[in-house]
């Protein structure tokens, strides 16, 4: 389709230069973003063409190749984003390997026109590190670090990548979270795993997009070791990824405790392992956690697939929880609770 084009030019005239941009989402609520767009992602001569994705009150731009930001508009590269012809009035957001900044943008587009949108990091409306700021606290048990929004949890995968100090500190959810909006990759990895505690608070946690031919271990945790996730409740998770160990909590649980997790959204795996709750979990203990929907394996007869945990081993325990949907899969190694147990003991656990 026949689309408008916004021209970025992100730089920071006082503080904040020398930072990485990475993406830049537009978001209005109120007017439809109607359909898809994708095009080619290259930098060439210095202009940029991010991978812009559409939906129907949002559009990302995702850049190829991120670039440090200047101290001038003369300086910055250009970044585009398609939209569809229409009236806007929202709220851009840009994710930079430091913070992510917001501000208010209203425009009408038309077709075959680009708009030039000058961006400074320095004057933003607001801007949310990603060094620890959160919503509050200190991240220590009696006063964790507050998570009250996406940029939060953006903030909190990004620092577990590359801050040692953040990824055993206590976390506290105070909010219901939409990720639809906003680029979120998992929170841990096999590498760098989080290792401290989340209390979700029985909040929801929504938007939840493992990419495409992602091999890496998924969920809204990637990979725990030695961590607490309790009371963590997700609403809304796209699998797209493929070869890799997905979990709608964690995909990798490592000598953890997660305990009182509610898994609400079907989960459709073209995976290795997959689990309601969690993927794959060594040693540690699962409890008190009920997976509401469905989870569907399409691979091979050797996957391992779990209602609530695909794949388990090394002497961890799952009890008391509950399935109260559905399992599916074409693999041997399929359960209403696990999927495959090596080692380990599943006790007092149902299926309704």
């Amino acid at each position: 389709p026949l689309a408008g084009l916004l021209r970025f030019k992100v730089y920071a005239s006082g503080s904040y230069a020398g930072e990485t941009l990475s993406s830049i989402t537009y978001a209005d609520e109120d007017t439809a973003m109607t359909g898809e767009f994708v095009l080619d992602a290259t930098a060439v001569g210095g202009e940029q063409w991010g991978l812009t994705s559409g939906d129907e009150n949002y559009a990302v731009a995702t850049l190829a190749e991120s670039y440090t930001v200047g101290k001038s508009k003369a300086s910055a590269s250009v970044v585009y984003m398609v939209l569809a012809p229409n009236n806007y009035s929202g709220v851009l957001t840009v994710t930079t390997n430091k913070a992510v900044y917001t501000y208010d943008y209203a425009k009408a587009i038309e077709r075959n026109h680009y708009y030039d949108v000058n961006i400074d990091l320095s004057k933003a409306t607001s801007r949310k590190s990603v060094e620890g700021e959160f919503g509050g606290g200190d991240g220590s048990a009696a006063k964790p670090y507050l998570i009250d929004d996406a940029a939060d949890l953006v903030a909190l995968s990004k620092v577990c990548a590359t801050n040692e100090a953040y990824r055993n500190k206590h976390y506290r959810q105070i909010a219901d979270i939409d990720l639809s909006k906003v680029s979120f990759s998992p929170i841990g990895s096999e590498e760098l795993p989080f290792e401290g505690v989340y209390d979700g608070g029985n909040f929801s946690v929504k938007g939840i997009v493992i990419p495409e031919a992602n091999t890496l271990p998924c969920g809204m945790f990637g990979y725990v070791k030695n961590a607490t996730l309790r009371n963590v409740v997700i609403d809304g998770i796209t699998n797209n990824g493929a070869g890799g160990k997905v979990g709608g909590v964690v995909g990798c649980a490592e000598n953890s405790t997660i305990e009182s997790c509610v898994m609400n959204s079907d989960l459709y795996a073209s995976v290795t392992i997959s689990g309601g709750i969690a993927g794959w979990v060594s040693g540690g203990k699962v409890s008190g956690c009920t997976t509401t929907s469905t989870i569907k394996s399409i691979t091979s007869e050797w996957a391992q697939s779990g209602g609530i945990v695909g794949y388990l081993c090394g002497g961890g325990v799952v009890e008391n929880c509950t399935l109260s949907g559905n399992v599916a899969s074409m693999s041997k190694r399929i359960g209403g609770i696990v999927g495959d147990l090596r080692g380990s003991t599943v006790k007092g656990c149902r299926v309704t």
